[in-house]
């Protein structure tokens, strides 16, 4: 797997400048970074987020899905990940060749009729 980039939604409440709240400028994006240093992040603030829904006190992975919910003051971050390659034939080639096997049968059967 390799980690291609990122996309950061985030509450406009948590930023991009210091708040009552919050006490560090940029502090979704600054702990991005901090966490994976070469990954390209875009993003913008929102009044409104949504992701994965937010459970207190409940484990769970950091990568979610299902169970999307509409939430306020969070950060949502999607990752791109591009997938290992598999070292055995695609199926979808094997249905094609199968298929062209077919069609010719098919092709003979229809020759051998006229």
């Amino acid at each position: 797997e390799e980690l291609m980039g990122a996309l950061v939604f985030t509450c406009n409440g948590r930023g991009p400048s210091e708040s009552v709240f919050i006490k560090e400028e940029n502090l979704d994006a600054s702990r991005f970074a901090e966490k994976f240093p070469n990954l390209p992040l875009m993003g913008f603030y929102c009044a409104g987020e949504i992701g994965p829904a937010a459970r207190a006190l409940v484990e769970s992975s950091a990568f979610q899905s299902g169970l999307v919910s509409f939430q306020g003051f969070t950060a949502v971050f999607g990752i791109f990940v591009r997938p290992k390659l598999s070292p055995k034939p695609h199926t979808r080639y094997n249905d094609v060749a199968r298929s062209e096997e077919r069609l010719e049968a098919y092709l003979k059967s229809i020759r051998a009729n006229v």
